[in-house]
This record gives structure tokens, C-alpha cells and sequence, in this order.
């Protein structure tokens, strides 16, 4: 991680958010306040929740809507 990121991040954060434990890992070896550093995980579950998942017709959709 480049140690400008770091700095302006320190500078400029009071937190900073990252949807994995590898790359908040990542910025605590480069210099990162652990405090400051917070996981987030990901909105959704992408193995239940994806484009190739199950279409289904939405109550009051137009027939020509292709909705997921």
C-alpha cells in the first residue's frame, strides 16, 4: 500500500471502511491505526443474490420488463 494513501487517509479519515478483513489486514501493516480501520461486509450475500440467479415476475411489472 503506498504510504501517500496512508497519510492522506490518517489526514483525512476519521475512519475508513473496507468490505474485508484482508484489506484492512493490508492497511494496518502499512501504517493504518487499527482503531480507525472498520469491516464492513458486503450488502448482500452473493452466493444467494446474483445475475445469474432465479427470475421472478414482479406483481404489477409490464409484461416486457425482464426485472430480476
Amino acid at each position: 500500500m503506498p504510504r501517500h494513501w496512508i497519510n492522506q487517509m490518517r489526514d483525512n479519515c476519521d475512519e475508513v471502511w473496507t468490505p474485508s478483513r484482508f484489506v484492512a489486514d493490508a492497511l494496518e501493516r502499512a501504517g493504518m491505526d487499527a482503531s480507525r480501520v472498520r469491516v464492513i461486509p458486503n450488502g448482500i450475500d452473493p452466493s444467494l443474490f446474483s445475475p445469474e440467479g432465479v427470475r421472478i415476475s414482479l406483481p404489477g411489472a409490464k409484461a416486457s420488463c425482464s426485472c430480476l
